[in-house]
């Protein structure tokens, strides 16, 4: 079993695992926007990237393999390869399971 897995594992359990599993990204609400992301790979001096938002309404992005190793992040994203979003009016959004977003 991967040490991920057992840290999770552990952690739901209320078990102590070797740290405290790190997610970034693997949901719409522990991800990161484009702009941000771009400063995190200069701030660790990773090279820059050609990624692409599976959310282009929000600008969110799913962390590459580096980013991924850097942190050792135990989730991973898993859904469709970009997420549909319309416009309803200025700064607001409706997706595909008919949620209303707002800016």
């Amino acid at each position: 079993m991967s040490k991920n897995k057992v840290r999770f594992i552990k952690s739901i359990n209320h078990q102590t695992p070797d740290r405290v599993p790190m997610d970034l990204g693997a949901a719409t609400v522990s991800t990161i926007e484009i702009d941000l992301y771009k400063d995190l790979r200069k701030f660790l001096d990773l090279p820059k990237s050609d990624i692409k938002p599976y959310s282009p309404y929000f600008g969110l992005v799913e962390p590459e393999k580096d980013i991924i190793e850097y942190f050792d992040l135990d989730f991973k994203r898993i859904g469709p390869e970009t997420f549909k979003v319309f416009e309803i009016n200025n700064n607001k959004y409706i997706d595909e399971l008919d949620i209303i977003w707002k800016k």
